[in-house]
């Protein structure tokens, strides 16, 4: 498998004041097929979608 087809890119950002925490991250940002793996010459597996989570978080 060449090294191109298992590259995407990944982004995010974090933010953190008084105790609160907010994170925003965004996984295959360009929406890209790619092949995540090989189990053999004909049977490869695409990777996940553009995948985007959003984290709230308090420090108790």
């Amino acid at each position: 498998m060449p090294k191109s087809h298992r590259r995407r890119a990944i982004a995010g950002i974090r933010y953190e004041k008084m105790g609160w925490g907010a994170s925003l991250n965004v996984a295959n940002f360009f929406d890209k097929d790619y092949v995540a793996g090989c189990a053999g010459q004909n049977v490869c597996g695409y990777g996940e979608a553009r995948t985007i989570t959003l984290k709230l978080s308090n420090a108790w």
